[in-house]
């Protein structure tokens, strides 16, 4: 994407000074993305690392590189992901979570167009995701998951393969501080949170540090 080629609203180019315009929109045409869907619903856009995935409400989910103007639809295989509510999306772009309102989701790698599905979150719709710095294009390593239900999940994909671990479940309605014990050792004393979802997930990721022996199943 050649981005010395977006005008300023002015018509004008954009000064080098502090008071130039930095940013400036326009509109994208979506055409050459493939989409079958007539007059589509996008419901999730996230980008990151030089790719964008753009889900539609109807199921219909692409992975897009601008900068080599190529697109490719996300195969589902049988089970078509429908009603999409959230597309998640790993700063360095190795790795995606696509979840539905029914409480499906699916794993998708920078390197496959084909989403696994992931049945040990059924039932979960994914919120929030907490992801690993030492994540490699194979292995998410360790994902704070935070689901609309009020569940944090330690999950890691490696190889295509999932592991799931609960860490602790907050009631939808909680108050604005609350105090939970980790699982572990239970000499350790209970932990205070407070804050939104995503402070929690960050919470949640020190007590992975602080149970070093825990094993997802």
């Amino acid at each position: 994407m050649d981005f010395d080629s977006i005008p300023s609203p002015s018509g004008a180019e954009a000064d080098d000074d502090s008071e130039g315009q930095i940013f400036a929109a326009r509109p994208v045409g979506l055409e050459h993305l493939g989409l079958t869907t007539p007059n589509p619903r996008f419901v999730g856009l996230t980008a990151a690392n030089g790719s964008v995935i753009a889900a539609c409400q109807s199921g219909e989910v692409v992975r897009w590189y601008p900068i080599e103007n190529y697109a490719s639809a996300v195969d589902f295989g049988r089970d078509r992901c429908g009603d999409v509510g959230r597309v998640l999306l790993e700063p360095k772009g190795f790795h995606a979570l696509i979840t539905n309102n029914g409480g499906d989701s699916w794993y998708l790698n920078i390197h496959n167009h084909q989403a696994k599905a992931l049945p040990r979150l059924k039932s979960h719709v994914i919120e929030a995701v907490a992801w690993d710095p030492d994540s490699t294009d194979k292995s998410t390593r360790d994902l704070i998951v935070g689901t609309i239900g009020g569940q944090i999940l330690h999950v890691v994909v490696d190889g295509g393969k999932e592991k799931v671990k609960s860490l602790l479940a907050i009631a939808r309605a909680w108050p604005g501080s609350l105090s939970v014990a980790y699982r572990g050792n239970a000499s350790r004393p209970q932990m205070a949170l407070s804050g939104s979802l995503s402070s929690l997930l960050l919470a949640a990721g020190s007590m992975l540090s602080l149970a070093p022996h825990w094993t997802p199943s």
